[in-house]
């Protein structure tokens, strides 16, 4: 639920505000936003600021969700958002794409991953359990 709603702030931010228009004209290019008179370092520091506040509020809400934190936590979810946002169509160049976009991505990741196997298929798992180890047809 709190995922829905900063999706929606931020959504509604980067798009019908004067601070989001001048995010995303960053993002497409710096020197056009230059030319344009936004300031490009107060853009992107802020887009820094912003954006460490997600990750921290991120951060919280995964170690409220299992109860504790250690140093390998959120260990390789970066990969996942990273294919979320591609999925989902949003450029990793910067200047094109969208919340809705990174969601959409997001909702396909998710149906991706927990997608059952096809009839006739089956694995057999690593002795240590580290996931399969082949995969063969009956």
């Amino acid at each position: 639920m709190a995922a829905i709603i900063i999706a929606i702030i931020a959504h509604i931010a980067l798009t019908r505000s004067r601070p989001g228009w001048h995010m995303l004209a960053v993002g497409g290019s710096r020197r056009s936003a230059h030319n344009s008179g936004i300031s490009v370092r107060d853009t992107v520091f802020m887009t820094y600021v912003i954006s460490g506040f997600c990750c921290g509020i991120a951060g919280f809400l995964i170690a409220c969700r299992l109860s504790g934190a250690g140093p390998g936590t959120g260990l390789n979810l970066e990969i996942l958002a990273l294919t979320a946002a591609v999925v989902g169509g949003n450029s990793l160049g910067g200047g094109r794409g969208s919340i809705a976009k990174g969601a959409d991505g997001r909702h396909h990741r998710a149906g991706h991953d927990q997608r059952p196997d096809p009839p006739g298929l089956w694995h057999r798992h690593q002795p240590d359990g580290a996931g399969p180890a082949c995969w063969r047809w009956r």
